[in-house]
């Protein structure tokens, strides 16, 4: 499969298609933590996440829910 196929496979008509579950690499990136830290907010914090055989992801909805719910208690 070409670059611009596996592209086009990415994208929608309105942009790009984003992940529906994030990595917690992904999610260090985001937040701009280091992996630990993401579990620890897992853990101890209340960051949601499931469980996906032997891998976490945190749903990119959750994620901003829950930001925005840290935001407004600060």
């Amino acid at each position: 499969m070409s670059q611009s196929e596996q592209a086009s496979l990415n994208t929608t008509s309105n942009g790009p298609v984003l992940p529906l579950l994030l990595t917690i690499p992904a999610v260090a990136a985001k937040l701009g933590v280091s992996r630990p830290t993401v579990y620890t907010l897992i853990y101890t914090k209340g960051l949601p996440s499931i469980k996906l055989g032997r891998n976490r992801r945190v749903s990119a909805a959750s994620l901003e829910r829950w930001l925005q719910e840290r935001e407004q208690s600060a």
